[in-house]
């Protein structure tokens, strides 16, 4: 039986006769532009702009600019302290600039659509995401916040329908139609829970703080050594305590004949050449020379709707763990016909394109499940002298990080680490019995971590449970 669809209920997408928008159907939903304050997209949704990166008088100043890494994913909050400042030189210049106030509800427009927070302080907001003003009279921004990511969110993704919504779609969008007292009842049950989930979040310690503190201890050095290493181009670099972007500089007279064909000015700075002299205090080798076979780049895919094969992209490599929930796939004929772009139990899998997600690392460690990875992804497989998860806890560690920062070559967001710089890191000569030990301290706690994730996600799912208590589905 044919359906009949509204198009005016939707937004707009140039693929819209190939998408079923009934996903996103609610009864009795409102339009969003229905409950902003002035009932006007144009004036009620604002989105801001990122002032130049190469200009280094626009940073690490004092007014917090937010990115999408100050999300606390958890409460859906921004996180206590920014990842990027910026100074008063660049709000006096770049009039187009745009701060929101404290507890003013921000949805991404791009990417990750849907994605909401709520502000606790004041912050300049960049071009991916809008601030909505509310009539606070029509809406509660706690409950629509958690619609959003809990409700909007994971429909939309199913759709693929966009990596960008204007104002005007934004301002087409439906949410439920709901009284507001009865908004303000739920809201009161979420907020216990919020800070249920606040308390959990606090007795949580970071992977990479657990990795740096264990070869900090081995290798007896500061544990807060790899946050002193300042904020690069890499993945292991944007927790650093320095969120200056600069390149570092150093006099030809400090070069000598060891070195004096590395012009890289990432390799020749004080810092990267005391990390240089800790690591070789104790025995190396090359990681080549422990390789079962070739490092090799994944493929192109052929992607299939109907395939059954994920594709592990730079964007399923998490750091920590490989997330498959939005992957896309292939089908087996292709996946065979790939055999070097297939991912293995225990290969290792190193994002090797692109500012920020370039240096990304996560070990397979099931074999139930075919992988392939694309082409920006490398495939590190090692032999039975070394353990594969130490070398992945290595490679995340400081004394990792610093190799895949000085070795990547390319500027701006056109980065490259090519295998033949991933086969010449230097790597411990340690013992198989010393790194079981270093791997399993770190799984040890890693796991920890990993259970309380587990009763953070618990909670989040009685929040959902309220929110869909008051949502009538299609």
């Amino acid at each position: 039986m044919s359906k009949a669809v509204k198009f005016s209920n939707f937004a707009l997408d140039p693929k819209l006769g190939l998408k079923d928008y009934s996903v996103l159907h609610i009864k009795n939903g409102i339009y969003l532009k229905n409950v902003l304050l002035n009932k006007n997209v144009e004036t009620d949704i604002k989105s801001g702009r990122t002032p130049s990166k190469f200009n280094e008088d626009y940073w690490n100043g004092e007014y917090d600019f937010f990115t999408m890494q100050d999300i606390d994913n958890s409460t859906y909050i921004l996180n206590n302290k920014s990842s990027e400042q910026i100074t008063d030189y660049a709000i006096d210049n770049e009039k187009t600039l745009y701060m929101v106030p404290r507890n003013s509800l921000i949805v991404s427009n791009a990417m990750t659509i849907g994605l909401a927070f709520i502000t606790q302080r004041d912050i300049f907001i960049n071009q991916n995401v809008f601030h909505i003003n509310l009539d606070d009279d029509l809406v509660n921004k706690i409950f629509l916040k958690w619609y959003f990511n809990l409700v909007f969110r994971p429909k939309f993704k199913k759709l693929f329908a966009s990596k960008y919504l204007s104002k005007d779609e934004f301002g087409r969008l439906l949410i439920p139609n709901i009284p507001l007292d009865i908004q303000i009842h739920l809201v009161e049950k979420i907020v216990p829970i919020e800070q249920e989930i606040q308390n959990l979040k606090s007795q949580k310690k970071e992977h990479l703080e657990i990795i740096n503190e264990v070869f900090a201890e081995e290798y007896k050095y500061s544990k807060n050594l790899w946050k002193e290493f300042g904020k690069g181009m890499t993945a292991g670099t944007q927790k650093s305590y320095d969120k200056t972007f600069r390149i570092y500089t150093m006099p030809f007279s400090q070069m000598n004949e060891s070195n004096i064909f590395r012009f890289s000015s990432r390799f020749h700075n004080p810092l990267t050449r005391k990390i240089e002299k800790i690591f070789h205090s104790k025995n190396t080798i090359k990681l080549k020379t422990i390789l079962e076979q070739d490092i090799k780049r994944g493929v192109s895919p052929k992607y299939d709707e109907n395939g059954d094969i994920p594709v592990v992209k730079t964007g399923q490599l998490k750091n920590g763990n490989i997330d498959l929930i939005d992957c896309e796939f292939v089908n087996e004929d292709f996946f065979t016909l790939k055999e070097k772009a297939q991912i293995k139990e225990n290969d290792i899998l190193i994002a090797s394109t692109g500012k920020v997600s370039l240096g990304k690392i996560d070990i397979n460690e099931q074999d139930e499940q075919d992988l392939i990875a694309d082409g920006h992804v490398s495939i590190v497989r090692v032999n039975n002298n070394y353990n594969p998860l130490f070398l992945t806890y290595f490679l995340r560690s400081l004394l990792g990080t610093y190799q895949i920062e000085r070795d990547y070559t390319g500027a701006t967001n056109q980065i490259e680490l090519y295998v033949n710089e991933i086969k010449n890191f230097y790597i411990p000569d340690f013992t198989l019995k010393k790194q079981h030990k270093i791997a399993e301290q770190i799984k040890f706690q890693i796991d920890a971590q990993k259970m309380i994730d587990e009763q953070i996600k618990q909670k989040q799912k009685e929040i959902s449970d309220i929110v869909y208590s008051v949502i009538e589905e299609s």
